[in-house]
């Protein structure tokens, strides 16, 4: 490692692991790279020390076995629908395939009318035990537009 670009990582006093800078000749000779691939760092940390310094706080999933499904949805708000009260009816009415709602643009110009705004969204799906198929994206998509119609008095774009 390089003798000045390196750190141990602490919690509490104890070590759990560190972070540092390769040396740039050891990385040119041993890895046969050029001078002029920049530079090359590695760490290595202790999760499980990390996770007993705070029960409860640290939480660790593991990487999905099944592919993300997304889709977007344009709809039409009142300008003065806050968008945490859109994306939880959102969450709420997809169903427990959402892994997260999030805001791609909010939109109010010539082709909306005043006192609105167009909010576009793009929801990210996953099952846990397969891959989803289009219908069942699409089911969990018409579940939100249909909620966000009732509770929200949103129109479709």
């Amino acid at each position: 490692m390089h003798p000045n670009r390196c750190a141990a990582l602490t919690i509490g006093g104890s070590a759990i692991g560190f972070i540092a800078e390769a040396d740039p000749d050891m990385v040119q000779d041993s890895l046969d790279m050029p001078t002029t691939f920049g530079r090359l760092a590695c760490f290595e940390i202790d999760l499980d020390a990390v996770a007993a310094s705070s029960p409860g706080a640290a939480r660790y999933r593991p990487v999905p076995r099944f592919p993300e499904v997304t889709r977007d949805l344009a709809m039409v708000f009142d300008e003065s629908a806050l968008f945490g009260a859109i994306e939880q009816v959102a969450r709420d009415a997809a169903g427990p395939f959402v892994e997260s709602v999030r805001l791609l643009s909010i939109y109010t110009g010539e082709r909306i009318e005043p006192g609105k705004k167009s909010v576009a969204l793009r929801f990210t799906l996953r099952a846990p035990d397969r891959t989803l198929t289009d219908s069942d994206a699409d089911s969990a998509i018409a579940a939100a537009q249909s909620a966000l119609r009732e509770e929200l008095a949103a129109a479709d774009r």
